[in-house]
């Protein structure tokens, strides 16, 4: 008995070190000496984030030795054809959203680039970057570049993991969302892990939403709905989430990767979602947690009519290493970088509720705009 127990504590202890995240990135957005409140402010600040993005993603591109690799991101193996087919997509949306800028303002101010260029145009002009950085912007700069460095690691050590352990920086399938498909400046917020119970921070969130006359979809959890409508009932519950939307996040928050009864999860869940908010024949959406899923998870999802729905802005705000206002400026960063997408946040957890009335302050007049979650 104490030899299985010592083998299962292994076990999972080895699970959670393999799948350990580097170093948070976090940026200081105070550092940008300009608001973002017009278009071409928004397209001058996502211009050069975009170009300290793709001077620290053409650092690591290099990355081919698989024990460098395996110590450099303590991970147990390195896929090396994953991380090729994640950096071409790398290129292709660093492109392609240099391309969106059309304001010639933003793109000639400071560091000038063509909103036509190729791939070498960008090589080229992120080698000028530490010389030509103007004086007011230096202080952004660096710490810019230890932001971008740190996230390009994030994304490529999942790369590397994928698929022996599956996350969103990849997809096995074209109906699988990752939020890359949307229009540019179109974002969509969600909410994983809910609904706490009452008067917890699911309920914050559902009213800071209404105050900022915003809605977001909701991936819950359905053994956290149920015991919510045994507490209340599903009208009551309807009113926590009036004007949102409500999708499935499988019954208990385990990977259904590898959880031999995840056909059971996504079922039960979509079940008893029915019960507060009747789906009808709309496209359904799962969000797998910590985005794990398998090609046959995603064969039974298609049959009855859902797709896999993951992210490509992390806010990360359930980790206890970055605050509020840290959320802020990461999440306000990527959309800089990325331009449009699904922002990922948690209901339970109370940062989403501090950040967004930031997020959507800093934004106002920039030509951002937040999907309404009712409509897809």
């Amino acid at each position: 008995m104490r030899t299985r127990i010592a083998l299962s504590v292994f076990f999972i202890f080895s699970f959670v070190l393999g799948n350990a995240q580097v170093k948070v990135a976090k940026i200081d957005r105070s550092l940008w000496p300009e608001n973002l409140n017009s278009e071409d402010n928004f397209d001058y600040a996502s211009k050069m984030e975009i170009l300290v993005y793709a001077k620290c993603f053409i650092e690591i591109q290099g990355l081919n030795n698989v024990e460098e690799i395996k110590a450099k991101y303590n991970i147990k193996s390195a896929n090396i054809s994953s991380f090729e087919t994640w950096k071409k997509k790398q290129t292709e949306l660093i492109l392609q959203n240099l391309h969106s800028i059309k304001s010639k303002t933003a793109l000639e101010k400071s560091i000038g680039i063509n909103n036509n260029c190729s791939w070498q145009d960008i090589t080229r002009t992120v080698s000028i970057l530490d010389a030509q950085m103007p004086d007011n912007l230096k202080s952004w700069y660096a710490n810019a570049v230890d932001f971008n460095r740190q996230y390009a690691n994030e994304l490529a050590r999942l790369a590397f993991l994928f698929p022996k352990t599956t996350s969103e920086a990849l997809t096995f399938s074209s109906t699988e969302i990752t939020g890359n498909e949307y229009a540019d400046k179109q974002f969509l917020l969600t909410f994983d892990d809910g609904p706490t119970p009452a008067n917890g921070t699911s309920d914050k969130l559902s009213a800071t939403l209404k105050n900022l006359n915003l809605n977001g979809m909701f991936f819950v959890l359905g053994e956290s709905l149920q015991n919510r409508i045994n507490a209340s009932s599903a009208e009551k519950v309807a009113q926590l989430y009036a004007g949102n939307k409500l999708e499935s996040h499988g019954k208990i928050h385990k990977s259904h990767q590898y959880l031999e009864t995840w056909k059971e999860s996504i079922d039960y869940t979509f079940n008893a979602i029915e019960s507060v908010k009747p789906l009808g024949n709309k496209r359904k959406y799962f969000r797998p947690p910590y985005g794990q899923r398998t090609e046959k998870v995603i064969e039974y999802l298609n049959s009855i009519n859902t797709s896999v729905m993951l992210w490509n802005i992390d806010s990360q705000d359930w980790n206890s290493k970055i605050s509020a206002p840290e959320v802020s400026d990461r999440v306000i960063t990527l959309m800089l970088l990325w331009r449009k997408g699904i922002i990922l946040f948690h209901d339970v957890h109370p940062k989403a509720s501090e950040a967004l009335p930031t997020i959507v302050k800093s934004l106002s007049n920039s030509g951002v705009s937040f999907m309404d979650a009712n409509k897809l």
